[in-house]
């Protein structure tokens, strides 16, 4: 099983690249389809966090339709993914963005890759663990039921800080406050 695993995950990690692909331009390509919950409505750090968020979310949701039931501390194991891939591309983004004082698209693209593969990693190893996750059970669902929610919400109605800022308007959100 461990070798289907790995084949899975390592198959994720192309199928979230192509997602986050699509949702960085999906929300331009697609207005009328109501796709701004979950693609990039500007190019906010915030917006950009949200689509490997919903990238590898989708991911996880293909993954539980086909091996999920099988494999012990899926969900866990998924609910740390979620929560790896916009910290560690957040952290990147700000510590190489704050040393030089500017942005590199090819760097940040690099960092969202790095991301995904930390994810899909830390999720293989919980997933591989001899120890029992159970008692978390409630904890991923509260996870990632709240991580969904934010991510909707501040779309919409963003705070005014320069993480929910679109680097090309200066304005924020869906609604360009």
């Amino acid at each position: 099983m461990k070798k289907k695993l790995i084949i899975w995950e390592f198959g994720g990690l192309i199928v979230s690249i192509g997602l986050w692909i699509f949702f960085h331009y999906g929300y331009e390509w697609t207005k009328e389809m109501g796709l701004s919950l979950i693609c990039a409505v500007n190019t906010s750090v915030w917006e950009h966090l949200k689509i490997g968020f919903f990238a590898i979310f989708i991911l996880y949701l293909i993954q539980a339709f086909f091996i999920g039931r099988y494999l012990k501390n899926f969900w866990f194991a998924k609910l740390m993914g979620l929560l790896i891939v916009p910290l560690v591309t957040m952290i990147l983004y700000y510590t190489y963005s704050g040393i030089l004082g500017y942005e590199i698209p090819l760097v940040n693209i690099i960092n969202g890759i790095i991301g995904f593969i930390v994810a899909q990693i830390i999720s293989y190893f919980i997933i591989s663990s001899e120890k029992e996750f159970h008692q978390y059970n409630m904890i991923w669902q509260i996870g990632i039921l709240s991580l969904t929610l934010v991510f909707f919400v501040f779309t919409y109605y963003p705070l005014k800080l320069d993480l929910f800022k679109d680097g090309n308007t200066g304005k924020y959100g869906y609604f360009n406050f």
